[in-house]
């Protein structure tokens, strides 16, 4: 993985741009909100391969270990909308989620969880020690385990995991309404690969590719749900 590292990070950047490129376009399909909460979502995720690819133009000082540290931040303080996504697919699913007043409220106790999680997560990774772990040749920094509190280091791998199980509950339903299981795929994909390399240095270029199989799950299955809309 180390030799392929400097050739797969660019290749994940210019695939994430097409993915933004196919997202805008489904603007006309999918409602205001889930754009919004699919791009939050593609940022972070372009934002984390970009500072791997920044890593094979920077030398390792201090600038390269803040865009490192932002990583961190970015994933903690926008990951948890994917709650709030994966809510909004899995009311548009249900039918009985076409009443307004459930929609509404099942909807503000996904904000409410994802807002607190976010600023929870956010504001423990001020915590975090860095340390330089270079993958071939990208310059990049990671968690310290010695120096960060273990409940710190741990917290993402769990909070990742809660998501993306909540996601592969979604998954089920919309397979089993609406026959897609693109969205079940892509969270059991995530949730494999997490199991099978935790905390891996050497596998991030297979977990950040996952993580674009991920956001296509999310894409076809925003189009599943546009199509079950116009069906009679």
């Amino acid at each position: 993985m180390e030799q392929i590292a400097p050739f797969i990070f660019p290749s994940y950047v210019f695939l994430q741009l097409l993915q933004l490129v196919w997202t805008f376009r489904l603007a006309r399909l999918i409602t205001r909100l889930d754009l919004a909460l699919l791009v939050i979502i593609q940022v972070a995720i372009f934002y984390d391969n970009s500072a791997m690819v920044l890593g094979l133009l920077l030398k390792a000082d201090a600038t390269l270990e803040m865009i490192n540290s932002a990583r961190f931040l970015l994933h903690s303080f926008l990951a948890p909308s994917l709650i709030v996504l994966a809510t909004r697919i899995l009311l548009d699913t249900l039918k009985e989620a076409k009443e307004t007043a459930n929609r509404q409220k099942y909807e503000k106790i996904a904000w409410i969880v994802a807002v607190a999680v976010s600023l929870f997560w956010t504001g423990a990774n001020f915590f975090i020690v860095l340390k330089l772990a270079p993958l071939g040749a990208v310059q990049r920094y990671t968690m310290n385990r010695d120096l960060t509190p273990l409940w710190i280091f741990l917290l993402t791998p769990a909070a990742i995991s809660l998501i993306t199980v909540y996601i592969a509950v979604v998954g089920i339903f919309v397979w089993r309404k609406l026959k897609s299981a693109w969205l079940l795929v892509a969270a059991a994909l995530m949730l494999g690969i997490g199991g099978a390399f935790p905390a891996s240095t050497s596998a991030i270029p297979i977990t950040n590719g996952a993580e674009l199989i991920f956001v296509f799950g999310l894409l076809f299955t925003e189009l599943k749900i546009s199509k079950s809309k116009e069906s009679p």
